[in-house]
């Protein structure tokens, strides 16, 4: 009992050490990107926001010994360069859950986010139980979050076609990806580490 209390005494500030700086990261990037025109046409936006996180990511170049050094302890097998992925993909998912500018620009084109109706925040909650249940025993992957996706939707047809009329209908696959894109945290992580 005294070896647990004693590692989690001494792994939890580490561990909300580096949270809080990938936070601050996430955060110093989307006050970057909110103050960006994105009504600029896309390629332009695009410039924009890639030479606006590269200036946060050097300003925090003095930090990120820090943060790179708790990852190092947290994953003693992994190199540095799987560290600095491993970085990026948790400050891309921080983006993707919780900066509206970033989901504007990298996810929605610049557009707003779509508004998500009850009926699709069902369907993304039943859906983001069964990914967690089932990438507890599988490693994630597009097919079996697709097998999830066809799964939750044949469960929730009758809600589906009573809102939007067919299942497929556009408007509801819009909303859908909107909720995975900005709400399913298990989706999310996947698809920050598929691009990273």
């Amino acid at each position: 009992m005294r070896l647990i209390c004693l590692l989690l005494c001494t792994l939890l500030p580490l561990l909300a050490l580096s949270q809080s700086q990938e936070m601050e990261i996430a955060n110093s990037i989307c006050n970057k990107l909110s103050s960006l025109d994105l009504t600029e046409p896309t390629t332009v936006l695009n410039q924009k926001s890639i030479s606006a996180m590269q200036q946060v990511y050097q300003g925090f170049q003095s930090k990120s010994a820090d943060l790179i050094e708790g990852y190092r302890k947290k994953y003693p097998n992994k190199s540095d360069i799987e560290i600095t992925k491993a970085i990026g993909q948790e400050v891309t998912a921080l983006l993707m859950h919780e900066c509206i500018a970033y989901q504007r620009i990298t996810m929605f084109n610049a557009q707003p986010v779509p508004e998500i109706s009850d009926a699709v925040t069902k369907v993304g909650k039943d859906f983001t139980l069964l990914l967690t249940s089932k990438g507890v025993i599988e490693e994630l992957s597009q097919g079996l979050i697709d097998e999830c996706i066809v799964q939750v939707m044949d469960q929730n047809s009758d809600l589906i076609l009573k809102a939007y009329g067919n299942i497929s209908s556009p408007k509801f696959m819009q909303e859908f990806q909107a909720y995975l894109m900005t709400e399913s945290i298990p989706y999310i992580r996947w698809v920050a580490s598929q691009l990273n």
